[in-house]
């Protein structure tokens, strides 16, 4: 099957506390070559003006459709959006980040075309603001399948586990059926597997379409104790969540390599935490947590998670962590 020649393209934008950043993003999706999308902002209760911005860029492009809602989360903000979405694919933009550049949907579409893949994996770049420093994002192996088993058996074994739902345009019938669990933080992790799960056929791009804005304070700069914990509970959700379902070998071993590798972020996230600053009771939960799902390491399939293993057999448990701690400290930027 190939797709429409101008297929509809909605783009899912949640709302909260930008209000510095919202015309920027918005912009860099209205700028677009690809014309036929759909804009649906959905203002999370924000408590600054960017409930009030939205009304007002609604105003200068019909394609914008706007939804005010109470504080829900990230993930019931993206559900919010998905529940009015119209278009062929859909695509999650967070409000402080934007598009690289105005072919971005352009070409995503063209790609789509030739074999009307379920999702497209795309490549990102980090934007440091506090130090003006772009970094991007790794390029994906070429892969000569269009099969999901395959392709994501192959982004396992390179290192890769490209969880982020900002980095993939999805068929939206697809997206209707994996609802974004609400209160996690990492919420992405459960719902690309079960995004995974459900699809046949994918492809990467290793052009350079997303930018995620690092910013004290953001989502995604969290490395808090909930941030943890949350991490830790998809782990084990989705663990026996893979182990169980009617899948083939190959993406089986690829989604488990995917949460094996999960685990060796939070691993390094557990070294940056105060514990002289969190519950302690909690802090405890989390550290027998990590210490009951070891065994997941086994599913080393990802290069990554061998080189963790080879780590912690020679150096110790405690040193790789610091190791890991430092690794992510140096990838935010701080000092």
């Amino acid at each position: 099957m190939v797709l429409d020649e101008n297929p509809l393209i909605s783009i899912v934008v949640p709302v909260y506390n930008v209000e510095k950043y919202l015309k920027t993003c918005v912009d860099s999706i209205i700028k677009q070559t690809y014309k036929n999308i759909e804009i649906i902002l959905v203002n999370d209760g924000s408590s600054d003006s960017s409930g009030k911005l939205c009304d007002e860029i609604k105003q200068n492009d019909k394609r914008i459709k706007v939804l005010h809602k109470s504080n829900g989360g990230l993930s019931d903000a993206r559900n919010t959006g998905v529940s009015i979405s119209n278009g062929y694919y859909t695509m999650f933009i967070d409000s402080d980040d934007f598009l690289k550049n105005e072919y971005v949907l352009e070409r995503l579409v063209k790609k789509a075309q030739i074999h009307d893949v379920d999702f497209i994996l795309f490549r990102f770049e980090k934007f440091y603001e506090d130090d003006n420093i772009i970094l991007p994002e790794k390029e994906y192996p070429t892969i000569d399948s269009f099969n999901c088993s395959n392709v994501l058996y192959e982004l396992a074994r390179k290192g890769t586990f490209p969880i982020s739902a900002c980095t993939k345009l999805v068929k939206t019938d697809i997206i209707r059926k994996v609802p974004f669990k609400k209160g996690y933080l990492s919420e992405d992790i459960d719902w690309f597997i079960k995004i995974a799960i459900l699809s046949s056929t994918c492809i990467c791009t290793n052009e350079i379409c997303y930018v995620y804005r690092q910013r004290k304070g953001s989502i995604s700069y969290n490395t808090g104790l909930k941030n943890i914990l949350d991490i830790l509970d998809q782990i084990h959700e989705n663990l026996f969540y893979i182990q169980n379902a009617e899948i083939n070998s190959k993406l089986k071993k690829a989604l488990l390599a995917g949460l094996a590798y999960e685990y060796t972020i939070v691993l390094g996230l557990l070294s940056l935490i105060d514990i002289t600053k969190v519950n302690k009771n909690q802090y405890e939960v989390a550290v027998n947590k990590i210490n009951n799902l070891k065994y997941i390491l086994q599913n080393d399939l990802n290069i990554k998670v061998k080189i963790i293993k080879i780590l912690i057999f020679f150096i110790g448990k405690k040193m790789t962590i610091k190791l890991l701690g430092y690794r992510i400290t140096k990838l935010k930027g701080k000092k």
